[in-house]
């Protein structure tokens, strides 16, 4: 089973591709920021979280 991980935006085609193929990626196809539960939601359900440095990620995660 592989891990299961998931990317908050957009990253480029070629690490986005990579990652497919070495996880179970869920991927943010519209690149729109994820809302404070979207993201309580993804860390509940992920192996790993791929945020981005524009993401507000704060204590209540």
């Amino acid at each position: 089973m592989k891990t299961k991980i998931i990317l908050t935006r957009r990253l480029p085609d070629s690490v986005e591709t990579r990652m497919r193929e070495l996880f179970d990626a869920v991927l943010n196809e519209f690149d729109q920021p994820f809302t404070q539960a979207q993201l309580i939601d993804a860390v509940k359900t992920a192996d790993v979280l791929v945020p981005t440095v524009t993401d507000n990620l704060n204590s209540s995660l």
